[in-house]
């Protein structure tokens, strides 16, 4: 399991269809470019969830991951001090600073980019498991801690990020002796 935990002033979630995600780069726009002005809208247009001061949590899973796994990972996030003091210290918890959690589903986070340019998703679970485990995940987080959103599971989502500082860690289970 490997969680990108972003400490953000504020996040949101918006679904997009493929047809509609797609037609943006329909009218000659360099890939490197930035998308037009009715894309910076659709990033604000209506979103499915949206936080304000907390952690954005990218999450994915791997073949070997299991509930135990997502349990252990949930005790670590909500202990994690990532957030200021009063003397500018990483020295606050989520729970401390009574911040918001958004949780997006993202299996490219245990790809594999060992060999070759293009990815392999091999290592990646099942998506039908893996909803199953991003549910456990995220009913273990709530457990712990009230305010979590969510995106949604396996759809084409556009993810708007204000990160704060920035600050971002990586979290892999594959790192922790459980």
């Amino acid at each position: 399991m490997v969680i990108v935990v972003q400490r953000v002033l504020n996040s949101s979630v918006k679904l997009i269809s493929e047809k509609e995600y797609f037609s943006f780069f329909d009218r000659n726009v360099s890939y490197g470019k930035v998308l037009d002005e009715q894309m910076d809208k659709r990033l604000t247009d209506n979103p499915i969830a949206h936080i304000d001061y907390g952690m954005l949590l990218f999450v994915g899973f791997a073949k070997n991951d299991s509930e135990n796994i997502c349990s252990k990972m949930v005790e670590k996030l909500i202990n994690l001090r990532i957030f200021p003091d009063n003397n500018g210290k990483m020295n606050k918890n989520i729970c401390q600073i009574k911040g918001q959690i958004l949780a997006v589903s993202e299996f490219t986070l245990t790809s594999n980019i060992k060999n070759g340019n293009r990815p392999s998703f091999d290592t990646c679970l099942e998506p039908d498991k893996a909803a199953v485990l991003f549910d456990t995940f995220v009913t273990l987080l709530k457990e712990k801690f009230s305010d979590v959103y969510t995106g949604a599971f396996g759809e084409h989502m556009l993810v708007s990020i204000t990160n704060d500082g920035p600050v971002t860690f990586i979290l892999d289970s594959e790192y922790f002796k459980w």
